[in-house]
């Protein structure tokens, strides 16, 4: 069974964003002529709400699987119901977000992912990877000067995210940048420079 529609005491009938899996216990009413299926839902306070649907399957959110939120540019990678990778509109990221109900996800595509990952990878700092050291994804460290070019060319392909053929970001992880360690004398020639600012 699927719910459609929940019958909300004010509105009447609004787009549904549960599952019957949300719910303790659901109860099929039967078939109104006009609406359809219609179900009783309980939830775990005991409280009742009523839905209509259909008998069909419900449709489920796969793992392992980028979702786009259907009211804009909010994306998850989902692995279950709860602690999911999420980044926002402004590249700002969640690693323990909840998503479960169906009907406010649709599958992201590749370019959407794309898009989002590179904003949140130069919001990182990820540029001129000649220029960085990097720890990676299973702590080796890489240095400075490894990489011997920089195109700035990001690319995402089966899940990861490249720049200039490094892999930045896989499995929800990212690579670290590590800050180098600056020399007293530079550490004071910093600040001689902020000072005479």
């Amino acid at each position: 069974m699927k719910f459609t529609h929940d019958l909300d005491i004010n509105l009447g009938w609004t787009n549904n964003t549960q599952n019957t899996s949300d719910f303790k216990k659901v109860k099929h009413l039967g078939k109104c002529a006009m609406d359809g299926d219609m179900f009783a839902a309980y939830n775990h306070e005991g409280e009742i709400h009523i839905f209509k649907g259909t008998m069909e399957e419900e449709e489920t959110l796969k793992t392992n699987t980028w979702y786009k939120h259907r009211e804009g540019g909010f994306f998850i990678y989902r692995t279950g119901n709860e602690n999911n990778y999420a980044i926002d509109f402004y590249g700002n990221e969640d690693f323990s977000f909840p998503c479960s109900y169906f009907n406010l996800w649709t599958e992201a595509t590749d370019e959407e992912i794309e898009a989002t990952l590179i904003k949140v990878a130069k919001k990182k700092g990820f540029k001129d990877i000649d220029k960085l050291t990097l720890k990676d994804f299973d702590g080796r460290i890489t240095n400075k000067g490894f990489f011997n070019f920089s195109g700035n060319n990001y690319s995402y392909y089966n899940g990861k995210l490249f720049l200039d053929g490094a892999t930045i970001f896989k499995d929800e992880e990212w690579r670290e940048i590590i800050e180098e360690e600056l020399s007293l004398e530079e550490r004071l020639k910093r600040i001689e420079e902020k000072l005479n600012i």
